[in-house]
């Protein structure tokens, strides 16, 4: 068991309710006093430089060179313009233009123009956030900002300007005690993660942090143990913050070594279960599936945290802790989400997406989720990915699974999601029943999914059983199948079947007891993107006790 990490920063608020606690530790940070507590010694040089694992872009310096800030999939267009007084598209943006992960690409282009431009935009950063700031100074944003910082000296910390460098030295200091101060109470999930991981970073690459190393390694076994699942997947469910997380992870393994410092076996075992789990979340065209809030992602960076992580253990076929089960026959890939979300803040961005499927032939997408945003427009386009409507799954009269509140949590959660998986010769079966729609309807959503040895042929149903003959009200019903975009889909004359055409020109056929419509969709897979796509629609009405939809994927 972990040991708790010992701080000598008391926290008045504890106890207090969560939302007035972030209030009084806000207006506690914006203090004069607090600016004197963040006091220290002032660093004279970088004790170790981590080294960036990823390298960079000449074409991104390039553009943001002409003042195209393109970050978490959204552009903005303002040369000439101070970045950091910009409106920003998305909370994701600003998240990553404070987080400096881009000087990876002025280092990449190199030369004196690159580190005069860098120098001058760390210079404007410095004016208007020297003191602590909500955004800038979220303990993630400081923990990915210290690492790029340090990471990419040669452009950060001048050399040349001994009053600049001293300016650097000396924020990175402060923001590395302010850091160890709120590590622990970072948002929960990813964001605790990556602050933790920055504060063991700032006690072995920064001057006197030996205590802050000793409470970030505390912290970082801590958070390891709840926030990695016994199959590997991170808690949240999220396929995306599970390649953020084990990337991160591998690169602290590798800085370490450098620094000649003792790599925990707890980290190399979180490493070693995480990486068969990111490669279990790959679909046929080397990209992510879209559950609760992912994104694609590059396929070459998954590629290139695989390979640094050096584990070559395969994934999983059924992943019973995190709830996901996973078929690869012949050259199609199925993915099914068969668990609950999780609790509390952990559930900010889950999706209502019980029994949804996502499936893929060779390098091309067949049926998916929506995907998700993080766009700031009144369109919502956040809140709507989160439905059960966005999913590739049955929904009753149009009502999540489970429900999402107004603070973005989860509300009631479904108390147990059955799934049973039979591996047989000519097929393997999933038989995954959820009880999201008992209360309001009286019903448990049975979805059977058999694929086929061959990857040529996928059976479905989908049952509605009534667990309550007290209520079981009439409601329209849909099963929805999302296409992605490049996916021609073709209503037969008869109204009972579609014929699919996959971009590289695979012909498969959709058949239901039930008829199908082709309607409209919206595709979200790549990060600040919104595409036009369509969907196959399965509808009927509830009442009886027992309803059944049978439906097929045949490849023609």
């Amino acid at each position: 068991m972990a040991r708790k990490a010992k701080s000598s920063f008391v926290d008045p608020t504890r106890g207090v309710p969560r939302g007035l606690r972030d209030r009084l530790r806000n207006a506690y940070y914006g203090t004069f006093l607090y600016r004197r507590v963040l006091k220290g010694v002032h660093p004279v040089q970088i004790k170790f430089n981590p080294k960036d694992h990823w390298g960079g872009d000449v074409a991104v310096a390039d553009a943001l060179f002409r003042g195209q800030y393109r970050f978490a999939g959204y552009t903005v267009n303002a040369p000439n313009e101070n970045p950091w007084r910009l409106r920003a598209p998305s909370q994701a943006w600003l998240d990553e233009l404070h987080g400096f992960g881009w000087l990876r690409h002025f280092r990449a282009q190199g030369g004196d123009a690159a580190k005069r431009h860098v120098e001058a935009l760390i210079k404007k950063w410095l004016q208007d956030y020297q003191d602590w700031d909500p955004v800038a100074w979220q303990p993630e944003v400081i923990a990915y900002r210290l690492i790029a910082w340090m990471s990419n000296a040669s452009m950060a910390v001048s050399t040349q300007d001994l009053v600049h460098h001293s300016a650097v030295m000396n924020s990175m200091a402060r923001q590395a005690r302010h850091l160890s101060r709120t590590a622990a109470t970072a948002r929960d999930g990813l964001p605790k993660l990556i602050a933790v991981i920055g504060l063991v970073y700032s006690g072995f690459c920064l001057p006197e942090g030996a205590r802050r190393m000793s409470k970030g390694l505390q912290l970082l076994e801590r958070e390891l143990g709840r926030q990695v699942l016994a199959d590997g997947c991170i808690v949240t469910r999220n396929p995306s913050e599970q390649f953020e997380a084990l990337r991160a992870l591998v690169a602290l393994k590798a800085d370490l070594r450098a620094a000649n410092q003792d790599v925990p076996n707890y980290i190399q075992r979180a490493i070693d279960r995480m990486a068969p789990m990111l490669r279990f979340f790959r679909l046929g065209d080397g990209k992510l599936a879209l559950f609760n809030g992912s994104f694609e992602e590059s396929e070459a960076e998954i590629d290139q945290v695989l390979a640094a992580a050096k584990a070559q253990g395969k994934p999983l076929g059924g992943a019973i802790y995190s709830g996901f089960q996973r078929v690869q026959a012949g050259q199609t890939i199925l993915l099914m989400d068969a668990g609950s979300p999780p609790p509390g803040d952990l559930s900010v961005n889950a999706h209502a997406g019980l029994n949804s499927f996502e499936m893929s032939v060779g390098a091309d997408r067949l049926i998916t989720n929506c995907g998700s945003s993080d766009q700031m427009t009144a369109e919502g386009w956040h809140k709507v990915s989160r439905t059960t409507a966005a999913h590739s799954t049955l929904i009753i009269d149009n009502k999540n699974s489970f429900p999402i509140l107004e603070n973005h949590r989860i509300g009631k959660r479904p108390k147990k999601v059955l799934a049973v998986r039979d591996e047989m010769d000519d097929t393997v079966a999933l038989d995954i029943t959820h009880y999201g729609y008992v209360q309001a309807f009286g019903y448990e959503h049975e979805r059977i999914l058999k694929v086929a040895r061959s990857g040529k042929q996928v059976e479905g149903i989908d049952a509605l059983k009534s667990v309550n003959r007290k209520r079981r009200p009439k409601a329209p019903f849909d099963i929805r199948f999302h296409l992605p975009p490049g996916v021609d889909a073709r209503r037969t004359v008869d109204g009972g079947a579609v014929e699919l055409t996959l971009p590289g020109g695979a012909q498969w056929r959709f058949e239901s007891t039930h008829g199908v419509n082709v309607e409209e969709s919206v595709y979200m897979g790549e990060r600040g993107h919104l595409q036009r796509s369509r969907q196959l629609v399965v509808s009927g009405t509830t009442g009886a006790p027992h309803l059944q939809v049978n439906w097929r994927l045949l490849k023609v």
